[in-house]
């Protein structure tokens, strides 16, 4: 059995307080106490908040101020709480600026929406597992991701809009682009569908959206877009403002297809063809990998979800 929190604090002569705050990577410790409360950890085989038996999880969200996904996290969060309930678990809401709050926390795994920069570290501080949910990057030890399946998604958009006789087809991704890995696998995805379409992916037909999205969707409709991707739950109804006040129609004008927003995208005029997270597919993987990982199962280090599109009135037929 490891040791306390108490008996690390004595063996490396801080307070308990002291071991917390190394623990949280509070920035104000300084490197010769962390390493030094680091290794007599180590020694001591002491795990800051490990729980046998439980069926606590925390999730982990986002700074709004680096990922303002409002409607991603309250789709992907709406489909966790249905799922986990189900299994009779509680989960428990941390805001990624309070990640200290783990310490207090008696949970038995946690989740991490989209990636913040902690999770590399996640192994040296913590024996419970950490599935991240959208989070594109190599993961090691007692980390875990569950990801839409990007390449997937992307493919069935525009299978759709070539379908509909659509050749100039434009992307707008929003946020800056070397911010996520994710924005980078979807332009990645939509160049390899456009070629498998037999169809030229043009550089000015793939726009970055931090905060001038007017300026952007002009760009895109000035290159001749007759289709645009749009992505970002929370984005549909923005490109449709924006595109009406370039006098663009939809779909008669320019075809849009954005992702979904439950509950939104088909109240919009007109609904919108959407590309679909699978919310409740993700949160069962989810499930599954915690309780693997409770019952010393075999657990996949990376599953892919598949999207779904969802077809509606916003793409037309190119004439």
């Amino acid at each position: 059995m490891g040791s306390t929190v108490i008996e690390v604090a004595k063996a490396a002569g801080v307070s308990t307080a002291t071991v917390s705050r190394v623990f949280s990577r509070h920035p104000n410790i300084r490197a010769e106490i962390r390493e030094k409360v680091f290794s007599i950890a180590k020694e001591l085989d002491y795990s800051p908040r490990f729980r046998k038996n439980r069926k606590d999880v925390a999730v982990i969200t986002p700074s709004r101020k680096v990922f303002p996904v409002q409607a991603y996290s309250d789709m992907i969060v709406a489909a966790l709480s249905e799922v986990f309930a189900e299994s009779n678990y509680r989960m428990e809401l941390i805001p990624v600026q309070n990640l200290d709050m783990l310490y207090n926390s008696r949970i038995c795994g946690a989740i991490s929406l989209l990636g913040s920069g902690f999770e590399p570290d996640w192994s040296k501080d913590f024996d419970i597992p950490l599935v991240c949910i959208n989070y594109y990057q190599k993961t090691c030890g007692n980390i875990y991701t569950v990801c839409s399946n990007e390449e997937q998604g992307l493919n069935l958009a525009i299978e759709h809009l070539h379908k509909h006789h659509h050749r100039k087809i434009g992307i707008i991704l929003t946020g800056v682009r070397d911010q996520t890995v994710s924005n980078l696998n979807r332009e990645n995805a939509f160049i390899r569908s456009m070629i498998k379409y037999g169809m030229t992916p043009e550089p000015n037909l793939i726009r970055y959206v931090d905060k001038n999205l007017y300026e952007q969707v002009g760009k895109v409709i000035q290159a001749g877009a007759t289709a645009i991707i749009s992505s970002g739950e929370s984005e549909g109804q923005r490109m449709a403002y924006v595109l009406s006040l370039f006098g663009k129609k939809v779909p008669e004008d320019i075809s849009l297809i954005t992702y979904e927003w439950p509950h939104v995208s088909e109240y919009c005029i007109p609904p919108q063809t959407t590309l679909c997270q699978n919310a409740q597919e993700i949160s069962r993987k989810v499930l599954g990998i915690l309780e693997s990982c409770g019952n010393g199962g075999k657990v996949p280090t990376n599953t892919l979800i598949d999207y779904k599109l969802i077809p509606r009135e916003s793409v037309g037929i190119n004439r």
